[in-house]
C-alpha cells in the first residue's frame, strides 16, 4: 500500500516528524486500520525520496506510542486498538500540547486566564473543520 504522504520542503518541522504525524492521523482517524501492513522502511524511504534513518526514526516513535508494531521478518503493523485506548492516546497527547502551550504563554507573562480568553478567541476565529 502506497501511503498518501506528502514531506513539506518549506516546513521546519523535520521530516521524520512529519512522516510520524501523518501516519498517526492516519491510525487515529482508522484510514489504516488495525492489522494494515505499512510499507517497508526501505520503500517508504524510496517513495518520500529520503533517508533509511528517517523513516526509521518515524517508525521507532510510532512503534514507541504503541500505535504500530513491528514483527520480524513479517514488517511493520498498524497495532489492534481498543476505541477507550484510541481515547486514552488523544487526550493524553492533547493535554501535553495544552501543557506545553500554557508553559510557554506563562513564560511571555500571560495569566491563565488570558490564555483562555485568547485561546477561545483563536477558537471562534477559526471556522469548522
Amino acid at each position: 500500500m502506497k501511503l498518501p504522504i506528502h514531506l513539506d520542503t518549506e516546513s521546519s518541522q523535520a521530516y521524520y516528524d512529519q512522516i510520524k504525524t501523518q501516519i498517526q492521523k492516519f491510525i487515529l482517524n482508522q484510514y489504516l486500520p488495525a492489522g494494515t501492513a505499512l510499507p517497508s522502511i526501505r520503500t517508504l524511504a524510496k517513495d518520500l525520496s529520503c533517508s533509511v534513518i528517517t523513516v526509521k526514526r518515524a517508525y521507532q516513535d510510532l512503534e514507541a506510542d504503541g500505535l504500530i508494531i513491528t514483527k520480524q521478518g513479517r514488517g511493520t503493523f498498524v497495532a489492534s486498538h481498543n476505541p477507550a485506548h484510541v481515547e486514552q492516546y488523544k487526550e493524553t497527547k492533547l493535554a501535553g500540547m495544552i501543557d506545553q502551550l500554557l508553559t510557554e504563554a506563562q513564560k511571555l507573562g500571560y495569566t491563565k486566564n488570558e490564555i483562555l480568553t485568547h485561546v477561545q478567541k483563536q477558537i471562534i476565529s477559526q471556522k469548522d473543520e
